[in-house]
């Protein structure tokens, strides 16, 4: 199979799952309580949003496990982008999850010893959790002063 007729194919696949996202991310608004009405644009965001990156991803890893995890990453930051624009909230239903999720594929991803501090397997993924977090910790205490 041609390499950009897949990656077309794998387009075609991320922007469904963009459809898809549109749906759940109406589903989760009501259970919260949250007002989530998009416009005809919005209602494109996800889909084409999530179309360009399986593009890109497909392109340039072509068919290969990181390629299946990478979309997996995809998926889960094209709601959370889409959704915290249009209502400036991110969902408990999808972040809970989704460190579970990550934190299972670090077991499975290949990684790469030259771009991986400290380790290259699994140890990484904590690290880069707890320094991220710190991040975030920092963020949210320079926002209370």
């Amino acid at each position: 199979m041609s390499h950009l007729l897949f990656s077309l194919g794998w387009a075609v696949v991320g922007g469904a799952l963009g459809v898809g996202l549109n749906h759940l991310s109406r589903r989760l608004a009501r259970i919260e309580e949250i007002e989530f009405d998009q416009s005809q644009l919005d209602r494109l965001l996800m889909p084409g949003l999530s179309a360009v990156l399986f593009f890109l991803f497909a392109f340039q890893l072509g068919l290969q496990r990181l390629l299946f995890i990478d979309s997996v990453y995809v998926v889960i930051l094209v709601q959370v982008l889409a959704f915290d624009l249009k209502t400036r909230y991110i969902l408990d239903f999808i972040m809970y999850p989704s460190w579970v999720i990550a934190f299972a594929l670090a077991f499975v991803t290949p990684w790469t010893a030259a771009f991986t501090w400290p380790w290259p397997d699994w140890r990484t993924a904590p690290v880069a959790a707890a320094l991220a977090g710190g991040v975030f910790l920092l963020l949210y205490f320079g926002g209370q002063l």
